[in-house]
């Protein structure tokens, strides 16, 4: 082992000195559950861009007039559904590690603070 993950190892035990026994379920459980909420909440917002884009897209071609309406919600849902796309992909392995492995998420908390 390098000396870096020693050092590592041992802010971690400093951090858990004393209150480990109470502490790491309570932590353990936190990290599952914003797991959770996590993917819920990606969920839902996927949801709501595609029905936004759903809906623009109904208002669009119920009338190819000169309204912008139903493009400007196809535009919104479709830059709604990037952004999405784009937190989902950087938090990925945060939210998959939460949910599948809540003992190292919580050790990389730990570790991070």
């Amino acid at each position: 082992m390098n000396t870096n993950t020693l050092a590592i190892i041992d802010k971690v035990g400093n951090k858990l000195e004393g209150i480990a026994e109470y502490a790491w379920p309570i932590l353990v459980k936190e990290q599952f559950i914003l797991g959770i909420t996590s993917a819920v909440l990606t969920f839902i917002m996927i949801l709501i861009s595609i029905f936004t884009m759903r809906v623009g897209l109904k208002i669009w071609n119920r009338d190819n007039s000169d309204d912008s309406g139903g493009i400007a919600l196809i535009i919104f849902g479709g830059l709604l559904s990037f952004f999405i796309a784009i937190a989902v992909l950087s938090e990925s392995g945060g939210v998959i590690n939460q949910i599948f492995n809540p003992e190292a998420a919580a050790i990389n908390k730990l570790i991070k603070k």
